[in-house]
């Protein structure tokens, strides 16, 4: 190839890698112009842009907008100026016109930003009012509040769902959800702990109502200021929170900034919560002992700076004696604890819950291993005859994607579920959009009319295989999922968990050996985590010689007894031992 041939060649990639590029050189021998991006300013008349054309024939330029003047839009052989205007912009616009000379179209790229619109600063209370006026979806709004419930920050979805108030506290009708929004300018989430309770933060989005949840729309909200919190809970003992039902000190150390600290006990827990000693910033609660249900309150901590308060909160739960295998929660004590808990909160332990089947949404799903239905204490459903709502919330409880028996996905030939039988499920509770409800995928069945398993025996939850056991019951090849206990004794693939795959292998061996002996050694192969879930980045790492259960089905592959891929979950881990 002659060497102007390939010096052309080049000055065409580059002009394709360049792109838009204010003033870019074009290649065209037929028409040039000194720059193919126009930028106008959003003004009238006086935004006007010219740029040089040279051309070697006549040239006119075509597919011009009504909202863009371009003069002149034709002309001869030779140099000629020509200028772009257009009247001030409603909105952002762009516009790729053509200059054609000679058969050759050289594009122009003419672009208008409209200006900004800055909305008005307003608080919660006010951002309330203009949900009243626009349910369907406002205009984009700014919002100031405090941070007064995480629902989560995920750094794996990006995203966080919140509350915001005034004053910093979770009340009903004071506060605005922040749902699934974004932070800071619009970036993802990426550690998880970017705000904490007490934080006061300005966002900006459209704010609408969704069955009746004051909330901003999903994945549009956005961060653009915070001021931190000069209080915020630095550690709690127990970590989770979950004082026994025998009673307990619950600790609290906090990192205050403030002109000290002022700690209280919260008038609904008077009668079994004491304030048992201050040292420091660490401050000590007694907690007395519950035969009732579980309880739970909010414990707020408060200092200032001489001008403003701040606030750091905190959530104390007790188990009780109800809600146990023994004690079952009646579906209204069932209902009445998921209120008490709120919008959106999770419960940390599991609980029993005794109800008549009322209403069956499907007995169980093929893609996802859970059945729905409804249950009450009548066996009355008070809601739609479709079964998909409930107009008396306080009366029916919804067991919502629940697996089978022991944990276990829900299979076709199981027992199912028909309206009158008296069940009991096992699992974590939740207050979603007002219904009370299980956790999806967080809790199981526990009995039907009284039976609790219809095929009790090894290598169920209560009685799992140990590795041996699962490795002589692998040649059986069970089609139902089952429990295997033991101790890990290598993680293979080089690593914890594929990232790509979400799943993880590793060996067991009931001595925590590998002994490279396939009669010896168990393989939880390519094995999700809790609950059926991917295994993802930031899951706790599990590790050699701590003890694990996993379930799944089991199977041969080349002479080693394993789970099915992805046929298999850690249900539980104990990185104490």
């Amino acid at each position: 190839m002659k060497a102007k041939y390939i010096i052309a060649s080049l000055v065409a990639v580059c002009a394709l890698a360049i792109g838009c590029t204010k003033d870019a050189p074009t290649v065209l021998d037929e028409v040039q112009v000194s720059s193919s991006y126009i930028g106008l300013a959003n003004s009238d008349g006086t935004n006007g842009k010219t740029i040089l054309v040279t051309a070697k024939d006549s040239w006119s330029i075509s597919d011009i907008p009504e909202w863009l003047t371009v003069s002149p839009s034709s002309g001869n052989a030779g140099d000629t100026d020509v200028t772009f205007s257009a009247v001030k912009a409603p909105e952002t616009r762009q516009v790729n016109i053509k200059l054609t000379c000679a058969g050759k179209v050289q594009t122009i790229i003419v672009k208008q930003e409209a200006e900004k619109v800055i909305p008005k600063t307003m608080s919660v209370a006010e951002a309330l009012k203009v949900i009243e006026q626009y349910p369907d979806g406002s205009p984009v709004q700014r919002v100031k509040g405090i941070v007064c419930k995480i629902q989560e920050i995920s750094p794996s979805y990006g995203n966080a769902t919140y509350y915001i108030s005034d004053d910093g506290k979770f009340e009903d009708g004071k506060w605005l959800q922040v749902y699934r929004g974004l932070w800071m300018n619009g970036a993802n989430f990426t550690k998880g702990d970017e705000f904490s309770l007490g934080d006061e933060l300005v966002i900006e989005g459209v704010l609408m109502s969704y069955k009746g949840t004051p909330e901003t729309k999903e994945k549009e909200a956005y961060v653009i200021e915070i001021n931190k919190s000069l209080i915020k809970i630095a550690s709690v003992d127990p970590e989770d929170g979950v004082i026994p039902s025998e009673g307990g000190d619950f600790t609290v150390t906090l990192e205050s900034k403030g002109n000290g600290f002022e700690a209280n006990v919260p008038e609904d827990a008077t009668d079994w919560l004491s304030l048992k000693s201050v040292s420091g910033n660490t401050v000590t609660y007694s907690v007395k002992e519950n035969n009732a249900g579980p309880r739970s309150t909010s414990i707020v901590f408060k200092t200032n700076d001489g001008t403003k308060d701040y606030t750091a909160e905190t959530t104390l739960s007790q188990l009780g004696k109800q809600g146990t295998e023994d004690v079952p929660f009646s579906v209204a004590e069932a209902v009445a604890y998921c209120q008490n808990l709120g919008e959106g909160t999770v419960s940390t332990a599991d609980f029993f819950v005794k109800g008549i089947v009322s209403k069956v949404l499907y007995t169980y799903s093929a893609n996802y291993g859970t059945a729905t239905f409804w249950i009450s204490d009548d066996g009355e459903f008070h809601g739609s005859e479709d079964g998909k709502s409930t107009t008396e919330p306080d009366h029916d409880f919804e067991a919502y994607s629940v697996y089978y028996f022991n944990n276990t996905p829900w299979a076709e030939g199981n027992a199912q579920i028909e309206v009158g039988a008296e069940v009991m499920i096992c699992g974590k509770l939740t207050l979603y959009k007002g219904v009370s409800e299980t956790s999806s995928k967080n809790a199981w069945l526990h009995s039907i009319n009284g039976v609790k398993d219809d095929a009790n025996g090894i290598g169920t939850l209560a009685d799992p295989f140990n590795a041996v056991g699962a490795i002589a019951a692998a040649q059986n090849a069970p089609s139902n999922y089952v429990y295997v206990n033991g101790i890990i004794s290598k993680i293979a693939n080089n690593g914890q968990f594929s990232a790509q795959y979400g799943n993880g292998t590793f060996f067991m061996s009931t001595d925590g050996e590998y002994h490279e002996d396939k009669a010896l050694d168990f393989e939880a192969y390519r094995v999700l985590w809790y609950d059926n879930q991917k295994w993802a980045e930031g899951d706790p790492e599990v590790e050699v010689g701590k003890e694990v259960t996993v379930c799944g089905v089991l199977t041969v592959y080349n002479g080693q007894a394993e789970t099915t891929q992805n046929k298999g979950y850690v249900y539980s881990y104990n990185p104490a031992n």
